[in-house]
């Protein structure tokens, strides 16, 4: 039914939602305090994009499944031409076209 549908699979849904919502709160297009849930990543590294988020150590159970937590490696595995995108809906058709390539990333 969901290929009939073209659906793609929830999982992939809510990463699709996580990282919209990530980049709403970094472009300060929402009022939600950056600081409050994500730290810039401060070394310059060969990685994806340069604008990586910083993970915080866990303390529990509780913050290990929390949504900072399992948004930030997702985040910071995007492409740089993806999280520099202009606006919010060029964000999110780069976005779908990176998620529904042959082989889309997971999630930790």
């Amino acid at each position: 039914m969901m290929n009939q549908l073209k659906w793609a699979p929830l999982a992939q849904r809510r990463m699709f939602s996580r990282l919209v919502m990530v980049y709403r709160v970094i472009r300060r297009e929402i009022a939600i305090p950056k600081d409050q849930f994500f730290r810039d990543h401060n070394t310059i590294t060969r990685g994806n994009n340069t604008c990586q988020l910083q993970r915080y150590q866990p303390r529990g159970n509780i913050d290990k499944y929390a949504y900072a937590q399992r948004t930030v490696p997702e985040w910071n595995s995007l492409p740089a031409h993806i999280v520099n995108a202009a606006t919010t809906d060029t964000f999110k058709k780069l976005l779908r076209e990176y998620l529904s390539a042959p082989t889309p990333p997971t999630s930790d």
